[in-house]
């Protein structure tokens, strides 16, 4: 995975990945999913990222969709014979290619897609025909978080890319303006079009405060959330 191509889309399978892959039914033959609350942070940090995520399941289920509607999952397939056609046919909606996708799948019907994304997959549970194959073999199994678990390493490898990168300053117009006693307004404004990462802001020449005083009272309005990251770790 490089900056060129960080995930525009994250896609996962249910059964044996969101759940442990039993099959559970009441004494009316209704099927039911036991389903991890950790799994859903790793939705919510996807979308802070500005990153959809979708759901290609093989299976046809209520539950799933019920899951899915509620954490307001935007990409939702179930009943899927044909994973890859599936995927294909979004990413053509979404004018995205397949090195732009990330995917967990643990079984055989998820095995062409992990060979086909740019960042693929499994929990520890996976068989070990799939554990080899994938870019990520987890440490969780189906059912105990492991979604969560990818998106997480997904950010800590975009956060290890931006602080690895080489930084360049780039062109901007600083201006300020004090609106209460104790209250600056800075507005940098970035004459680059390009979307990059900010790692550290350094106010220099600083001989009116004192270092404590502005030290975490900093404030970043809009902006990338990841941004807003790195930039807490800088100061």
């Amino acid at each position: 995975m490089t900056k060129a191509n960080l995930p525009k889309l994250i896609l996962t399978d249910i059964d044996g990945v969101w759940t442990d892959g039993g099959m559970y039914y009441d004494e009316n033959g209704n099927e039911l999913k036991k389903f991890n609350t950790y799994d859903s942070a790793g939705v919510l940090f996807a979308k802070m990222l500005g990153i959809p995520c979708g759901i290609v399941s093989g299976e046809e289920s209520e539950s799933t969709k019920t899951r899915a509607q509620k954490l307001k999952i935007k990409y939702i397939f179930t009943g899927v014979k044909n994973k890859v056609k599936i995927i294909e046919d979004l990413l053509v909606k979404l004018n995205i290619n397949w090195n732009e996708v990330a995917y967990i799948g643990d079984d055989i019907n998820d095995f062409m897609v992990l060979k086909k994304v740019g960042i693929s997959a499994c929990p520890s549970s996976a068989p070990s025909y799939i554990k080899e194959i994938v870019d990520w073999a987890l440490i969780k199994s189906g059912g105990e978080g492991v979604f969560r678990e990818f998106v997480e390493k997904i950010l800590k490898e975009i956060e290890s890319i931006a602080i690895k990168e080489d930084y360049e300053f780039v062109d901007a117009n600083i201006r300020e303006n004090k609106v209460e006693n104790n209250l600056i307004n800075i507005n940098i404004d970035i004459i680059e079009s390009d979307k990059f990462y900010v790692k550290q802001i350094n106010i220099l020449g600083n001989n009116v405060t004192i270092e404590d005083v502005i030290r975490n009272q900093f404030l970043i309005d809009e902006g990338d959330p990841l941004n807003n990251v790195l930039f807490n770790k800088s100061i």
